[in-house]
């Protein structure tokens, strides 16, 4: 039987994540690949130091319970959002990670051949999960040598269909700040502007307070860098409080589950400890940007996150060969040679701990002479 005509039309093309996670080496070298405790992770932007003790010892203290069902309401989390944001609990919405809440977003906003305009290079999840959603996306490049967001380029692109407009600042994978008069521009338009925030730690600039002011503005955040939590999987939206509501429809009954739950409360109640982690991964981004920009051929890109992009600028040498003579020295970037926008020359590192950043360096000044 074929089971694809069974399907959804508009899926039959579609790869999934965990096929192309998959599909050249298979599930148990990928499972390893991620479990190894030789592997220098930086290629996911994670941070490299653990959570706060606070956050491990309410894990440890809330895991005789696991037998009953979390809070479906996460009433306390949303609580200490607020104290953390500034604003109210009914502007809060809470998800499994930001991939989840993006996946809400679009259920609710986006039909089959709806529009979602989308700069370019950006970060992929965003297509994946709008081409589960039917939807299709307008590209707009970032304007080269800088990669910047034009906002009359975002507004000729608005039509009829467009139902969503998604920016991400610091932007991923360039790592640079788009003005807030851009955001304030875009805003204007007759669409949902979805403003990603994910390393709004490591930059301190928001444009969250504006949801009191913008009814269709979301601002994204994630507790997966400063706090450390990417393994436990807890994101939250902000928004104006007739759009969280229209957020709650397709939620899950349970969306977080209670280790996570308890995780992320303390998480937020020791923002200092987040604070900390940050100033060092700034301190050793800004020595690690210096460093890239003294070995020939190799051009790094300011960065407000907690990643620089680099670009390859010597002849005859791409990002591949790069990439592959780092992992066999047990060091693990992001590959950009597939990512639109991007290409051959572009590599994406991860800021990491002071010692693997000295080994990251030493490893490429091997490669790149």
């Amino acid at each position: 039987m074929d089971v694809t005509k069974f399907l959804k039309p508009h899926l039959v093309s579609v790869k999934s994540n965990y096929e192309t996670l998959t599909g050249v080496f298979g599930p148990k070298v990928v499972s390893d690949t991620m479990h190894s405790e030789e592997l220098i992770r930086m290629f996911n932007n994670e941070n490299p130091y653990p959570p706060s003790p606070k956050v491990l010892q309410a894990i440890k203290n809330c895991l005789p319970s696991v037998n009953r069902y979390p809070d479906p309401t996460y009433y306390y989390l949303t609580e200490k959002i607020s104290e953390y944001t500034g604003l109210k609990p009914e502007n809060i919405i809470v998800g499994n990670g930001s991939l989840n809440l993006i996946q809400l977003i679009y259920s609710v906003f986006v039909d089959s051949n709806d529009e979602v305009i989308l700069p370019i290079p950006s970060f992929e999840q965003f297509e994946y999960l709008l081409s589960l959603a039917g939807g299709k996306p307008v590209y707009i490049p970032l304007q080269k040598p800088n990669f910047i967001l034009e906002p009359e380029k975002v507004a000729d692109s608005v039509s009829p269909r467009t139902k969503l407009i998604i920016l991400i600042n610091p932007h991923n994978p360039v790592g640079n700040y788009t003005p807030k008069e851009t955001i304030r521009r875009i805003l204007e338009e007759d669409a949902i502007v979805l403003v990603d925030e994910a390393y709004y730690e490591y930059c301190k600039k928001t444009v969250a307070p504006w949801v009191q002011d913008y009814e269709n503005l979301i601002v994204l955040r994630t507790l997966s860098k400063a706090f450390s939590l990417a393994g436990l999987r807890v994101g939250y939206a902000l928004a104006n409080p007739e759009l969280i509501k229209q957020l709650h429809k397709p939620e899950l009954f349970f969306p977080i589950n209670t280790l996570s739950l308890q995780a992320a409360i303390a998480a937020l109640e020791d923002t200092e400890y987040a604070e900390e982690t940050v100033s060092k991964t700034v301190e050793e981004r800004e020595r690690l940007t210096e460093e890239l920009s003294k070995i020939d051929g190799l051009k790094p890109y300011p960065s407000e996150t907690n990643f620089i992009l680099v670009e390859i600028t010597k002849e005859n040498l791409n990002a591949g060969t790069v990439f592959t003579k780092l992992l066999e020295n047990k060091i693990f970037i992001k590959n950009c040679t597939d990512q639109k926008g991007l290409g051959e020359k572009f590599f994406r590192v991860s800021v990491s701990s002071p010692e693997n950043n000295r080994l990251f360096i030493e490893t490429l000044k091997t490669i790149m002479e």
